[in-house]
């Protein structure tokens, strides 16, 4: 069995904290019924990421003034 590395937990604000209790707890109950464990894994890796950003102060700035930018129409085309 893999161990689960959960030291990101701390990293989550208050109110995302329960959130992700919420969900984490309805997602074990969905485990607990079909036996399928890849709900589970991708909520744990979707709540690490954001762990992530919260624990970049810097990341998250940049984000939150690209999401500013979109919701005001003024998102730059991304060029590859």
């Amino acid at each position: 069995m893999e161990t689960l590395e959960t030291t990101w937990i701390p990293c989550l604000p208050k109110e995302d904290l329960e959130q992700f209790i919420l969900e984490l707890r309805q997602t074990l109950q969905e485990v607990a019924k079909n036996g399928d464990t890849s709900k589970a894994e991708e909520l744990l890796d979707d709540w690490e990421e954001t762990a992530y950003i919260y624990a970049h102060p810097e990341l998250k700035r940049e984000i939150d003034a690209s999401i500013a930018e979109a919701r005001a129409g003024k998102a730059k085309p991304v060029r590859p």
